[in-house]
């Protein structure tokens, strides 16, 4: 886990595998498929490619834990340099890295390869924080085709320090091999990460100094490259990995040693934890406050409100996580200010004050991974919010963003799922949005012969989309605002904008803007071009990947509307139009329309795009790419207009009769 293991390798995403032999070679052998490989077909675009990392962890007689490492990798350009200079982080006092080892075999120019080793002057240790130290090497004499090596030794005098082990990388792994060495007296609680199987998975029983012991090996072969993709969360959630957490150990003569908690103890653990369950307590100045607060209102959500706005704007959050308070919920409401924790456990207290039911939801933030129910650790959370519940409904709490209405978690806590720490009950929870972001656009425009646009516009926004909006106007002004709103389009001027119930959190944000947008249509002779769709286009396809072995994470459900009434120039006429456009994704996971009336010399756009999935599994990718293409297409319709021939004049002529 986040405090117990260390971070052997950096983690990326997927892309697309064809099979590629290559198995690992002993120290400095360097057989034909590593030497005669010049791209990796599966991926050209990898600058670099893994051609086997393996590593082997046990358990010694000393009762530490040794891992080895042996890794290579081959270069095919400068891109790819990178992948020569490693970083290593262990925990200082209890880690100790030993024989590290590294050379390059660089191309001779004749066929062959020539070695050159790193010099141990090349090793740097520097101490990183209270408890770290890390270890930095480059591998010498870089060049494209060259294939560096290295390996080195790790051990933990920590029972609980075994290592994870990474499968995947940022670029592509065409062999990655762990072996794992545990005597049967300790028991590991081990998770496997990753959406596809591996290639060899085995467990043998082998003799060892404390008895009968299990040797686990994995192998995974030709294991696609981990890169940044759209609509993702961190990337530790979708590598490849195995991680071990110690439960319990038994030596012999002297019993069974539990390490691990249960979660039944571990709420117990934090109710009795002096800035957790211990800070949750009555106080007069606690009581007082909430009579204040609470005189005029009679009911209890009314008083949840009042509660929820007291603390929304009257404490600041300093921008710092955690589940545990800085100090007393009395001093956290004399600062005016506090971590996370302190704010939303100082709102949790005073509503049972009041006598509301709440309870605190411990949370891992998308950013920082995904939790592991098998593991009752208190550090796999980072935030922690309130969960109210009024008569029959519920409500998630979050009181750290002025700009945030009751009801409304933070995006980055949309975490899927989140834990109560109860003592007689702990459960789990579903944490996902209860209302989709809301965005709704009124566009009204002149269009003159020229092709120029004059027109005045309103977006209106709820839940997520007000959140933001709010935040980045308080932040600089509606004027600027706006500019970035509307960058997209080419060539518009905005000429004035004012916003409406800025700090009105239970209304609708509404932004107005006047602006002209100059050559908003191409002129063609007597022909006039414009797209239908002023503001928020799809202009590309976000998902330019072709295959994805992860899901895809919407985080919470959208809704767009667009309506537009263009009037069109004196002397045009609507010569074409685009067909209205009907398009869905799944079972109206998501779904766009886009219809085009001419009403009186107007042409009137409907336009929806409404999207309920929040999140789209692996196997449905495929129709999802497909989906957006069509939207792209969809948008980049145009409409022609034909000026209209001028009347025949009369025939006046005095010509002779026949």
């Amino acid at each position: 886990m986040r405090s117990l293991v260390t971070p052997l390798v950096l983690a990326a995403l997927c892309a697309v595998v064809v099979p590629v032999t290559a198995q690992p070679a002993d120290w400095g052998d360097l057989p034909d498929a590593h030497t005669d490989l010049d791209v990796y077909e599966a991926d050209s675009s990898a600058a670099a490619v893994v051609l086997f990392d393996v590593g082997e962890a046990r358990i010694t007689n000393q009762l530490d834990i040794e891992l080895e490492r042996h890794r290579r990798v081959k270069l095919f350009s400068e891109a790819g340099y990178d992948q020569a200079t490693i970083s290593i982080l262990t925990f200082r006092g209890s880690e100790d890295i030993s024989g590290v080892r590294g050379q390059t075999f660089v191309p001779d120019g004749e066929g062959g390869y020539r070695r050159v080793k790193m010099d141990r002057d090349a090793i740097f240790r520097e101490r990183v924080g209270d408890d770290r130290e890390r270890i930095t090497f480059t591998l010498p004499a870089l060049a494209p085709g060259a294939i560096v090596e290295y390996r080195y030794r790790v051990n933990s005098e920590s029972l609980l320090l075994f290592p994870t082990w990474y499968f995947q990388d940022d670029i592509p792994v065409l062999h990655s091999e762990f072996e794992a060495l545990i005597p049967r007296t300790f028991s590991y609680v081990r998770a496997n990460q990753g959406t596809l199987p591996f290639d060899i998975e085995t467990s043998d029983q082998v003799n060892h100094f404390a008895g009968q012991a299990t040797k686990h090996r994995w192998v995974r072969t030709d294991v696609p490259a981990l890169r940044e993709e759209p609509f993702m969360t961190t990337l530790e959630d979708y590598v490849h990995k195995i991680e071990f957490q110690l439960a319990e150990y038994g030596i012999p003569g002297y019993g069974i040693e539990k390490v691990m908690n249960t979660w039944e103890q571990l709420a117990e653990d934090l109710d009795d934890h002096t800035r957790f369950g211990g800070t949750l307590r009555s106080s007069r100045a606690l009581r007082r406050q909430v009579e204040e607060l609470t005189a005029d209102q009679a009911d209890p959500a009314s008083k949840m409100a009042a509660l929820y706005d007291y603390v929304r704007t009257a404490i600041r959050h300093d921008g710092r996580r955690g589940v545990f308070t800085s100090g007393s919920l009395n001093s956290i409401m004399e600062d005016r200010s506090g971590t996370a924790a302190d704010v939303n456990l100082l709102l949790l207290q005073l509503l049972r004050e009041a006598d509301i039911e709440a309870i605190p939801v411990l949370l891992s933030t998308r950013d920082y991974g995904l939790v592991q129910t098998a593991y009752p650790l208190v550090n796999q959370f980072n935030y922690v919010v309130v969960l109210a519940t009024v008569g029959d409904a519920s409500y998630w709490l979050d009181a750290t963003d002025p700009m945030r209405p009751l009801g409304l978690l933070p995006a980055d806590a949309l975490a899927g799922i989140g834990w109560v720490p109860d003592e007689e009950n702990p459960m789990w929870v579903r944490v996902d949005a209860r209302s989709p972001a809301k965005r709704s656009v009124s566009f009204e425009g002149d269009l003159d012969g020229s092709g120029t646009l004059t027109a005045s516009l309103r977006v209106r926004a709820e839940s997520y989309d007000a959140v933001w909006m709010r935040r980045a106007i308080e932040e600089s002004s509606p004027e600027a605002f706006m500019r970035d709103y509307l960058s997209d389009v080419p060539g518009l001027v905005l000429d004035s904008a004012h916003v409406k119930d800025l700090h009105d959190l239970n209304a609708p944000l509404d932004v107005y803007a006047y602006v002209h947008i100059p050559d908003y249509a191409q002129t063609a002779g007597d022909l006039l071009f414009f797209n239908p769709v002023p503001l928020d286009r799809y202009l590309e396809n976000p998902f330019t990947s072709p295959e994805r072995y992860f899901p895809v994470d919407f985080n919470y459900p959208r809704t767009h509307r667009l309506t537009a009434l263009l009037r069109l120039p004196d002397g045009f006429a609507l010569d074409e139009m685009p067909d209205p456009v009907r398009l869905s994704f799944g079972q109206q996971a998501a779904s766009y329309r886009c219809q085009l009336a001419e009403q009186g010399g107007q042409l009137v756009v409907r336009r929806t795009v409404n999207r309920d999935a929040t999140s789209v599994d692996p196997s449905d990718y495929a129709d999802l790419r497909a989906y957006y293409d069509r939207m792209v297409s969809a948008d980049d319709q145009m409409v022609v207009l034909k000026r209209a021939a001028p009347a025949a004049e009369a025939d006046t002529g005095t010509g002779d009769e026949d």
